[in-house]
């Protein structure tokens, strides 16, 4: 895609700003939005970083390459591989950045995994369901109130990188989303 590799050149040069907090997960994030895009599936990323700053796991969405898995969301394949490690962690001190916010099932996923805070990069104003969690069933409601959730404090050129990944991959894999599978769309 000729847009993603004018992207990739943005991403190559950019280095982190420390006047942002969470520029330097974001990068990642937006990094591993970036491999997903190029790979075929729908450009989000995510990075898992520990109360002390390491990265604990980091994923990309995979719906569609290498097979179909509906499930196979960046947020979802990050605590996937947090909960399979043998690491002695405490779910709740520990940070989800991710590159886009989160769809309604990596919200309930991220939700029962106890993760204490997620941060994202660039709004979805079609699946996004964070700024409007409020809208869900009140258990859900109940259960994300111990949890920080907020837009990532990151450069607006970060944030709109990770929103142009995300728009340029969404488009034509909705509709193939729609067309192949019967499915009615979603990331």
């Amino acid at each position: 895609m000729p847009k993603l590799t004018s992207i990739a050149r943005k991403l190559e040069s950019y280095e982190p700003n420390a006047r942002f907090a969470d520029d330097a997960y974001i990068l990642v994030a937006v990094r591993e939005a970036l491999s997903a895009a190029e790979e075929g599936n729908f450009g989000v990323g995510a990075v898992l970083v520990s109360g002390d700053g390491a990265i604990i796991a980091q994923a990309r969405n995979q719906v569609f390459v290498p097979t179909f898995r509906s499930d196979a969301h960046a947020e979802m394949q990050a605590i996937s591989l947090f909960e399979a490690s043998p690491a002695d962690l405490n779910a709740n001190e520990l940070t989800l950045y991710t590159s886009v916010e989160c769809c309604p099932m990596c919200f309930a996923r991220l939700v029962t995994s106890r993760v204490g805070s997620v941060r994202y990069a660039a709004e979805d104003d079609n699946a996004g369901i964070v700024r409007r969690r409020e809208t869900l069933p009140s258990v859900w409601v109940d259960l994300a109130q111990d949890q920080d959730w907020q837009l990532a404090h990151c450069s607006p050129k970060l944030r709109t990188i990770a929103e142009d990944i995300f728009i340029s991959s969404v488009g034509q894999l909705d509709l193939r989303l729609k067309n192949e599978q019967g499915l009615g769309g979603g990331r």
